[in-house]
């Protein structure tokens, strides 16, 4: 059976489990072959037509808002040797929520938000902190109209100096809006149309429930998703299924979100099956 080379466009549920076919030399992480030293990860579609965009260097993004978009910063797309993101046998795109995280026209990672932004608001003030918690929540929530309102207030709040002007800037452009189901089908086209081999959708939950119950964000997302990958033709995998079939306390860590180390071989081998077919049937 062919070594597939296989392009991971997802987060860590994604990534992990095709790392760990690398690692045992089952299949080839085409990441690895970019000169990046490990996955660029993203949540969303726009996300990851971005990243495609940025791989080709068909976009440049802005050095101060590069971090925010959770790629590599040892990354330098212009040394990309040949065309090594086109050059999979397959690609798996996770795509986790119809919710995109925005800073003017680029997509942001969500989990880069906390990481950055979080900490030096809170070693401000504990006002600056609770403003914060309360523009995060309206954040994900896609309230523009409150959003605005707590950056406004952080803007008061934090000083106009050199060492919150990133800070500054950032609760000034960042905002959020939820795809609807039309305009996630019409994305995914986007995006589908831009990737040069066989392509398979992989969806997790945002999070389990301790009976193994997938939670999905927003609650309707999934059922989006599974028409948009029907409309658009696309063969789709809901990890869920393998929750359901293994069992919560054997796939899922104690975070309710990620796979049990120890389960990333068999998670592997669901997706590898995954891929094999994608690349059996020339699926695009």
């Amino acid at each position: 059976m062919k070594k597939l080379r296989i392009m991971a466009l997802g987060a860590c549920q994604l990534q992990d489990p095709i790392y760990n076919l690398d690692a045992r030399g089952i299949a080839r992480h085409v990441w690895h072959d970019t000169g990046a030293d490990q996955g660029m990860y993203t949540h969303s579609v726009q996300e990851s037509y971005q990243l495609m965009q940025y791989c080709r260097c068909d976009l440049v993004i802005p050095k101060d808002i590069l971090p925010l978009c959770y790629f590599y910063q040892g990354f330098d797309p212009k040394k990309l040797t040949g065309t090594a993101v086109d050059s999979a046998d397959v690609t798996l795109v996770q795509i986790e929520s119809s919710l995109e995280f925005t800073y003017g026209p680029y997509r942001i990672n969500r989990n880069e938000i906390g990481r950055q932004i979080y900490p030096v608001a809170y070693g401000h003030s504990e006002r600056a902190r609770d403003l914060c918690n309360n523009w995060g929540n309206a954040l994900i929530k896609a309230n523009d109209e409150v959003r605005r309102k707590y950056a406004g207030q952080l803007l008061e709040l934090l000083p106009d100096n050199a060492e919150y002007q990133w800070l500054r800037a950032a609760f000034g452009a960042i905002g959020s809006f939820k795809e609807s189901q039309e305009g996630l089908t019409a994305r995914l086209t986007v995006l589908l149309k831009t990737i040069r081999n066989p392509v398979g959708l992989v969806t997790p939950a945002v999070r389990y429930m301790p009976d193994g119950r997938p939670l999905y964000w927003p609650p309707e997302f999934i059922d989006d998703l599974k028409l948009s990958a029907q409309q658009c033709g696309v063969p789709f995998f809901d990890a869920a299924a393998i929750v359901e079939a293994r069992g919560m306390n054997v796939a899922i860590a104690e975070d309710a979100m990620h796979w049990r180390r120890e389960f990333l071989p068999i998670v592997g081998e669901y997706y590898l099956e995954f891929c094999h077919k994608l690349f059996t049937d020339g699926t695009t």
